[in-house]
């Protein structure tokens, strides 16, 4: 379920208002709106302390969710297990899929750079980039050290990061691939989530 941290105890939150029972995700939007992806059980919106709720009967293309973000838009990007991605922007979704030009319907990761493109994170299927309505594909083919991408980052420098499930890290940087793995030190090569320090580490 959620839980909330209040002073030093955690509190179950929402309880008796939704069921969730396994939750993926969790996202604050520009407006301090609360998005909760989940297994099963669709997207939920957390507004001015009142739950909405979204799944396939509204739009969505799948109730499997993997990650959630929301662009510089506004827009709220949803990623599915299974049944690609969806954005939901001005109260109804939208659906990419690899009808579309994915490589795969199982989104992992997502992220939008400071171009305004957007990178998508699959599943088995790669890394792909959506610029100007564009798909570009990258695999292990194309330079990646592992086509299972569990996260992505952009640092302040522009670089994308690259977790992978396996294959430890890579930087995408000038349109060439850089890998990090256990052999330079890193203590495991799933790399769930990437973090950028103050410092710039």
């Amino acid at each position: 379920g959620l839980f909330r941290l209040r002073g030093d105890r955690f509190e179950m939150y929402g309880e008796g208002k939704i069921s969730i029972e396994f939750i993926t995700s969790i996202m604050q939007d520009f407006e301090n709106n609360m998005w909760i992806g989940t297994q099963g059980r669709g997207l939920h919106r957390l507004k001015k302390g009142k739950f909405a709720i979204y799944t396939t009967e509204n739009g969505l293309s799948g109730n499997n969710l993997r990650t959630v973000f929301a662009d510089r838009k506004g827009a709220v990007w949803v990623g599915t297990v299974g049944s690609g991605v969806n954005k939901f922007y001005n109260g109804r979704f939208s659906t990419l899929t690899t009808a579309d030009g994915l490589s795969s319907n199982f989104i992992w990761s997502m992220l939008e750079d400071s171009r305004g493109n957007f990178w998508i994170g699959t599943g088995g299927a790669g890394l792909n980039k959506i610029s100007a309505g564009t798909v570009t594909e990258y695999t292990t083919k194309n330079g990646l050290s592992n086509n299972f991408i569990l996260s992505l980052l952009e640092d302040s420098k522009r670089n994308i990061w690259i977790g992978t499930n396996g294959g430890g890290l890579s930087k995408y940087s000038n349109n060439r691939f850089e890998h990090y793995s256990t052999k330079n030190g890193l203590s495991n090569d799933f790399v769930v989530s990437l973090f950028e320090a103050p410092n710039g580490a």
